[in-house]
Parts: structure tokens; sequence; C-alpha cells
């Protein structure tokens, strides 16, 4: 009888687990160990490793991640809205202002073409200079000066005089200058004339007392206005007469004496006048920028010189 080898007996189930568990365990805990060592937190590379519970993976995590991506879009598709609404506002403000310039310039342009018509309505004819004369923006004294106006020009005026200042029109505008040096008559070619030497018959005496400027204003004078009767040169006195730096232009009549006065002043530079008299009033070449100037009492005719020019040089 053949006997029959007996059967192994199967291992059981918690033993082989054990036998494959066994290693994966220990092999697990020495990485964890590893990792735990190399950690730089000390805190945690005192906790023993079979306190620390391994990390799993879940389908669970990935879910807030999707949300948080969804949360995202939906902020810019919020913000995107946001700045096309702000854009349109922006777009419409502009629009608003846009608009309101061009209303106020168009208002600008109906008033200005309105004060031009207006202007060239008050023209009531015209007037000539008998002096250089400066071109200002507004009736008064210390008002901005644009131009100056040659003498004997021919210019455009209106009836309103304001402060000794006349309005007339240059180029369409509105402009200022002093009234006493403008007249309806056109002045003489002779008044109107540039400076002359040629030798003077009238006092012709006075010439060797004089400098050579006050000689050319004694000349210049006599040549421009025949109706000055006489002249004064120098004489003792502690004055510009004293030194032969001053020539008196003896005239009775003030219109014609003002056109003498005032030729006289346009002419300062090429005759090198310094100061011209007439009428109490008096002109500098240091402050000709505020024209003619009131002067005191001296008691005549003739100490306040309305009845002659006086011109002083240098």
């Amino acid at each position: 009888m053949r006997v029959q080898p007996r059967r192994a007996l199967k291992t059981p189930f918690g033993v082989r687990a054990a036998r494959v568990a066994g290693p994966a365990v220990v092999a697990g805990a020495l990485i964890t160990t590893a990792a735990v060592s190399a950690w730089p937190n000390p805190s945690l590379a005192s906790v023993p490793v079979e306190d620390i519970p391994l990390a799993s993976a879940s389908p669970s995590a990935t879910v807030p991640a999707a949300e948080s991506q969804r949360g995202d879009r939906a902020v810019r598709a919020d913000r995107s809205r946001i700045r096309a609404a702000l854009t349109e506002a922006d777009e419409k403000v502009l629009m608003l202002e846009a608009a309101s310039k061009k209303a106020a310039a168009e208002a600008r342009k109906a008033a200005a073409e309105r004060r031009t018509k207006e202007l060239r309505e008050s023209i009531i004819g015209s007037r000539y200079t008998t002096a250089a004369l400066k071109v200002r923006t507004k009736p008064a004294k210390n008002a901005k000066s644009v131009d100056v106006i040659d003498s004997a020009k021919k210019i455009k005026v209106t009836g309103t005089v304001e402060k000794g200042y006349r309005q007339i029109v240059v180029d369409g505008k509105a402009r200022w200058v002093t009234n006493e040096y403008l007249s309806k008559k056109k002045p003489s070619a002779d008044s109107a004339a540039g400076v002359s030497g040629a030798a003077c018959s009238k006092s012709s005496g006075i010439e060797s007392g004089l400098v050579s400027n006050a000689k050319l204003v004694y000349r210049a004078i006599c040549a421009a206005f025949p109706e000055v009767s006489s002249y004064g040169g120098r004489r003792a006195s502690n004055d510009f007469h004293g030194t032969g730096q001053a020539v008196d232009a003896m005239i009775s009549d003030s219109a014609a004496g003002w056109r003498l006065a005032n030729w006289v002043r346009a002419h300062a530079s090429e005759l090198g006048v310094s100061e011209v008299i007439y009428s109490q009033k008096i002109w500098t070449v240091q402050r000709s920028g505020e024209g003619w100037r009131g002067m005191s009492d001296r008691g005549s005719a003739t100490a306040n010189h309305y009845d002659h020019v006086h011109v002083s040089v240098y």
C-alpha cells in the first residue's frame, strides 16, 4: 500500500499578511524617521515616528482647489464688468466736458464778434497824432503798452474818453492813447519833418554859448516851427541855462506850443534831449514811461512855461 504524503498545512491568512506587511512597516518607519530627522523644525524632530499620521491622498482634497479656481474666474469677470462700466462712465464725462468746452468757445466767439461790431459802430472819425504815442490796453498810465504810434499818423477814434485817454480802434480791437496828443488837423510838413541842422536867422547870437546838442535843438526847432518868435539860450543861472545846455523857444499859441513840445519829445534821441517843459508840465527821458507830469506853481506865466517851450540836453 502506497503511503500518500501528508499535505502541508495551509498558512493562516493573518500570518501571511504579517510576513508581507512587516517589512513594509519597517521600511516606512525608517523613511519617516529620516524625513523627520532632516526637517529644520526642532519641534517636529522630537515627535516619535509612530505618532506621525501618514498622509493619504483623498479625492476630496482636490475639491477646494477647483472651487478656488471657479471663484477666481468669477472675481476676474466681475472686475472686467466694473472696468467696462467705468470706461463707459469716463467716456460720458469726457463727452460732456468736450461739449461744454465747445459751447463756451462758441459763446466767446459770438461775444467777440458782437464787441467788434459795436466797436466799429462807435467810431466817430479820425485823428492825427502830434507825437509818438504809446498804445495801451486800458485807459490808465500803468496799463500795458502793446505798441507805439509815430507822430503825424492817422488813426480811427471813438467818442469815448476816460481819464485823459481816448479810445481808438487798431486792427478791430479797442486801444487807448493820450487824448491831448491827438489833433483833427493833419500836422504840417514842417512840424512832421525830421531834424534839420540848417542855420537859423532868429536869435543867432545865442549859438556861441550853447553846447553842441543845444545848438542842434535850436536849429531843428527853427527849421520845423517858423512860428517861434525868438529863442533864449545861455544865461547866468544855476541850472541848465547856466551851462549852455538849455534852449527856450518863445511861442504864444498853446496848440502850436504843444505840437512843438511833442515834436521835440518825439525826436529826443536824435537831439540829445534830457527834458522838455511846457505849460507847467515836464517830460524827462528818465521817466519817459510816465508821460507829461504836472509841476508846482512858480507864480508867473513865464516861470510856469506857458509862453515858451524849455528844452534841456545832455
